[in-house]
């Protein structure tokens, strides 16, 4: 994860960028927590395609996703890399929302403060568009098919 420092407004920017490239796919991704819900996505599938949008339009995360996957012969690498990514981003948010509660205790789940909305938000993260639990089947599936599993 990338964590950059904005130097004229002086905030940390929870900005994430992840790469992966195998013999079947590449994908590269961008994730701004502090987004408002902008997307592009691009994986050659629709339904992978109108997920993630949802995603990020809904989450207020911006996301930047282009995957070049072997769909000719099957969609199955492009899905999963791309269940990589939904986990990662999730994950990633839900530490960062505990990080902070712990930091600030417990007045961080007071109504009055915003960061009892991000705490709340990244619990329902990991079910919007496949339960974390899902998208680690997935990953795991693709793991283990070369062994004949």
């Amino acid at each position: 994860m990338t964590i950059a420092l904005n130097e004229r407004v002086g905030v940390l920017e929870r900005v994430a960028r992840y790469q992966r490239k195998t013999n079947e796919t590449a994908i590269e991704v961008r994730v701004n927590l502090d987004g408002a819900g902008v997307s592009s996505i691009l994986t050659g599938i629709g339904f992978l395609d109108h997920m993630f949008t949802a995603f990020s339009r809904h989450s207020g995360i911006d996301i930047t996703l282009a995957c070049d996957g072997d769909l000719h012969v099957d969609c199955h690498h492009t899905a999963e890399d791309c269940a990589m990514v939904k986990l990662y981003c999730s994950e990633m948010l839900s530490r960062i929302a505990d990080q902070a509660l712990q930091t600030v205790g417990g007045m961080g789940l007071m109504e009055e403060l915003p960061l009892e909305r991000i705490w709340r938000d990244a619990r329902i993260e990991r079910i919007w568009d496949g339960t974390s639990e899902i998208q680690r089947h997935i990953i795991s599936r693709g793991l283990l098919r070369p062994l004949g599993a």
